[in-house]
């Protein structure tokens, strides 16, 4: 199964909003991978949460779902 990366930190409540946005969307299609900015991907430790798909950004800080929607979409056909 293939996987979305939901990049994040500790104690970020922007973070826990959005991960709640990316498991009604993705769940059930995916795989959702949680990376910890300051252990494994410090490139992106300002700009959490980011959500990734086969190391394209669907989204990042304050997440939209249609946006997460769109881009997925965008991401599929390029």
């Amino acid at each position: 199964m293939q996987e979305i990366k939901f990049i994040t930190t500790n104690h970020c409540s922007l973070c826990s909003k959005g991960f709640s946005k990316v498991q009604r969307l993705f769940k059930f299609f995916f795989v959702i991978k949680v990376i910890n900015a300051e252990q494994e991907s410090k490139e992106y430790i300002f700009r959490v949460p980011v959500v990734l798909y086969k190391n394209k950004i669907l989204d990042e800080g304050k997440l939209s779902s249609i946006k997460l929607i769109l881009n997925f979409i965008k991401s599929l056909t390029s």
